[in-house]
């Protein structure tokens, strides 16, 4: 059987294109923490159809997702004409691990602080 489970945070936001069908694929990596004292672990995943678009709208650099698939093993030439062999994660499912208030928002700070809740003592009635 060929399954796999990872929980991580993106290294870089989802890239997204289409092929030339118009069927939209995403791109990504996460860091998966290996364990106290490792170097987390990367992986490649590849998400298809209208996941692919959810997760490049919803998810940014450092937020928090699960994802699980399959291992698929694929090989391209290269630039210079060697050939390159690649195993990445084909999603059938990711799910967001951060708030939605955050979701699109940058991370590194660049989401707005929750609001305070109002003082009682401030309330007319």
């Amino acid at each position: 059987m060929n399954s796999v489970c990872l929980v991580g945070r993106l290294g870089a936001s989802p890239t997204l294109r289409y092929t030339p069908q118009g069927t939209a694929v995403a791109n990504f990596s996460i860091a998966v923490d290996a364990g106290k004292d490792k170097p987390a672990d990367w992986f490649d995943i590849v998400v298809w159809q209208k996941q692919a678009e959810n997760v490049a709208e919803s998810v940014r650099k450092g937020h928090r997702v699960a994802v699980s698939g399959r291992l698929q093993t694929r090989t391209y030439e290269g630039k210079d004409g060697n050939k390159r062999k690649v195993v990445e994660v084909v999603a059938s499912w990711v799910d967001f691990l951060e708030p939605k208030s955050n979701a699109g928002a940058p991370s590194g700070g660049g989401a707005r602080p929750p609001e305070e809740e109002p003082d009682e003592s401030d309330v007319p009635f």
